[in-house]
């Protein structure tokens, strides 16, 4: 984790600096300035190490402190070109832009930029990961050339829910689990390809290993609801817990069905982590036990 958000700072490094072309130059140093954030732009869009050497070359030497997100701080220009240096070749894909205009202002020497912005990254473990922020960058002229002197890029935080927000959410996740149920008991697996997470997994008695993959678990849900038929099922007693993003859902149920040929019924607890991705809770993981003594025959 630690040395994912060091590669995460090494692309905001980059990222903080490769600005859309919304700057409108008016002058001579704002266009000066202006090619020099497109330089930054073609870099952001390409893996050659080249561009990426320019980037470099366009800060200044006696320039900093650097401020990107998930590191304290890079006092200087030689800390930048080390986190470069060493993080290179983790991101495979990126996309960044300016969610606002770009506010520019020269004044003799000196000049600086703020802005928001959206990006997105693909690492080379295939983790996805994007975020929204804001960015303050300053420049200074050395001989006749702008240069990057010091840059500050920052992960816009969420707003704390208060209790009447957080309580929705908690009856949201409560309702994403009671419409997955209502579909497995409906026979409609269609319903359940945006409830699970793309990462997620499962525990169930009836397996001995953990099972893993929105596709496979897809897959294996289909299966068990063409072999089976779910006469009735309660969630009883659900708790959640909201984290920002994360929720923690725990409950007992019951249930009472027919799977190859036998009847069953079964009563036990599970608990559940969703997230929130794209605006939509999905399941991240489930543990599912059955009470001993209770349970006549699995359904899972």
């Amino acid at each position: 984790m630690q040395r994912k958000l060091f590669v995460f700072s090494l692309v905001f490094v980059a990222a903080t600096l490769f600005v859309p072309n919304t700057v409108r130059a008016q002058s001579r140093d704002e266009r000066d300035i202006r090619a020099l954030l497109d330089r930054f732009i073609q870099s952001t869009n390409s893996t050659d190490e080249r561009l990426g050497q320019q980037s470099l070359a366009d800060h200044s030497g006696s320039g900093g402190p650097f401020f990107p997100p998930f590191v304290i701080s890079l006092g200087s220009f030689s800390d930048v070109e080390s986190l470069v240096k060493q993080s290179r070749g983790q991101v495979t894909a990126r996309s960044y832009e300016a969610t606002s205009p770009i506010n520019l202002h020269v004044d003799k020497n000196l000049a600086w930029a703020a802005y928001t912005w959206r990006a997105a990254f693909t690492f080379k473990d295939g983790t996805q990961h994007s975020y929204t922020g804001r960015a303050t960058v300053t420049f200074v002229r050395e001989g006749k050339a702008w240069k990057f002197a010091h840059w500050h890029s920052s992960i816009v935080a969420p707003q704390p829910l208060t209790a009447a927000a957080r309580e929705a959410e908690a009856q949201t996740v409560i309702e994403v689990e009671r419409n997955a149920r209502e579909a497995i008991k409906n026979k409609q697996p269609e319903a359940l390809a945006n409830y699970f997470a793309d990462d997620a997994s499962i525990f169930i008695e009836s397996s001995a290993y953990r099972m893993t993959g929105k596709a496979n678990l897809v897959r294996g849900l289909t299966a068990h609801i063409e072999s089976t038929e779910l006469r009735s099922y309660q969630m009883l007693e659900p708790q959640v817990h909201v984290l920002g993003d994360t929720a923690l859902l725990t409950y007992y149920f019951t249930e009472e069905g027919i799977s190859g040929g036998k009847e069953f019924s079964n009563a036990g607890k599970i608990s559940m982590v969703l997230v929130k991705r794209d605006g939509t809770w999905r399941a991240l993981q489930e543990h599912r036990s059955t009470n001993r003594g209770e349970q006549t025959s699995l359904s899972r």
